[in-house]
């Protein structure tokens, strides 16, 4: 970590709803931001659940939640939250959490200023209103418990312009309530660690890391991994990550007779990843709803050129070059294509690793934290603007 550079701005309190070093999604990622943020600001970082010790280096006060009843907690984040006010702690930041949210009237009316971070398309998983009890209960423990974080907020935060104009139209926000602050990536970090892997010395790797779900995208990876091994002799697919449709796919991998060129990794640590971008020529991530992917972030830092799809804030991250290979979420044989264009010709992945790597550096460490500090922290945020960060180059 490079030394503190100047004084501390501001005083922010954190709310995180899980630590666990071993993290099979960004945990890692939001654990060494959070570090770089300390050194920014005097950071109180409220863990809701922590799997094993907390070890956030810079941060001034670190608070575990210790009670299992549902109620109890509740209780305990209150005062914890209102402990923290009494500290002076300003502005309070809670990602996703929305059991956090719940004390977010009362710390307003005590002049606090309360910002909750949600970057995923959730509205188009909404249940229409009718007599089945199951969709009832996901309208009383998903839907509403949503909407009222997003309208109890101070500032609803996301992590692209298009992702901002989502929550305005879907959920009819004010646009001065939203804020922009893209989703970071340790480039030099992440890039020791594909240095770190070896690469297989013959046949081409196409890569999937995320969680197999329906909105990943996951269930339409058998049907990619057929067309593109039967137009790409030699190339084979790697699928990281667990999930709920992980057995179907791979049942589906067997009656199209593709299952000896596709490996299921499987969930692994987060921190481990590098090294499967590392044998990677090819990423793909067929996603049909998605917010910030950090997935494309990492690809970018690995040098990995990608297909992905056009939904959510994914056409955010993307420059000119890298959009064409951006396929429409109904349009699965196009995706397929642009995977297959990309394989057969090196030349072209040359130059989207390079563009990818030159694009890359605007989600640096460094750079969105001091980002989120001045937009944050600081008195003077400017909704729904990026000013530059992120903003694909022309």
């Amino acid at each position: 970590m490079p030394p503190d550079t100047g004084p501390r701005r501001g005083r922010l309190c954190y709310v995180l709803q899980t630590y666990h070093e071993d993290s099979t999604d960004c945990g890692p990622h939001l654990y060494r931001f959070l570090e770089e943020l300390a050194r920014r600001v005097d950071l109180f970082v409220v863990v809701e659940r922590a799997h094993g010790t907390v070890r956030l280096r810079g941060a001034r006060r670190i608070y575990c939640q210790r009670w299992r009843n549902r109620v109890l907690r509740l209780l305990e984040m209150l005062a914890i939250l209102l402990r923290a006010r009494g500290l002076g702690y300003r502005h309070v930041f809670v990602r996703y959490s929305q059991s956090a949210m719940l004390p977010a009237p009362l710390l307003r009316l005590l002049g606090a200023r309360v910002f909750y971070w949600n970057c995923g398309m959730m509205k188009e998983f909404f249940r229409p209103w009718n007599l089945c009890w199951r969709d009832w209960v996901f309208k009383l423990t998903v839907e509403l418990p949503l909407w009222f974080s997003l309208k109890a907020a101070s500032y609803v935060v996301t992590g692209t312009e298009g992702m901002a104009r989502y929550y305005v139209d879907k959920f009819g926000l004010d646009p001065a309530r939203v804020l922009v602050v893209p989703n970071d990536v340790d480039v030099e970090g992440f890039m020791h660690g594909v240095r770190e892997g070896v690469r297989p010395a013959q046949g081409l790797t196409v890569l999937y890391v995320g969680r197999l779900d329906h909105p990943n995208g996951a269930d339409r990876l058998p049907a990619i991994a057929e067309s593109v091994c039967r137009r790409v002799p030699d190339a084979r697919f790697v699928i990281v990550g667990g999930g709920p449709l992980l057995e179907h796919i791979r049942s589906d991998l067997v009656p199209r007779r593709i299952d000896s060129r596709v490996t299921l990794v499987g969930p692994i640590p987060n921190v481990e990843v590098a090294r499967y971008y590392s044998q990677a020529d090819l990423f793909v991530l067929p996603a049909i709803a998605e917010g910030m992917p950090r997935v494309l972030l990492e690809s970018m830092a690995a040098g990995v050129p990608f297909v992905a799809t056009a939904v959510g804030g994914v056409p955010d991250l993307v420059t000119p070059a890298q959009r064409q290979w951006l396929a429409d979420p109904n349009d699965l044989d196009g995706f397929a294509k642009r995977a297959i264009d990309l394989l057969t010709h090196p030349e072209i992945r040359q130059q989207l690793r390079l563009e990818g790597w030159r694009r890359v550096q605007d989600f640096s460490r460094e750079r969105i934290s001091a980002v989120f500090v001045e937009r944050v922290v600081g008195d003077a945020s400017e909704p729904g603007r990026m000013d530059g960060v992120g903003a694909a180059r022309t």
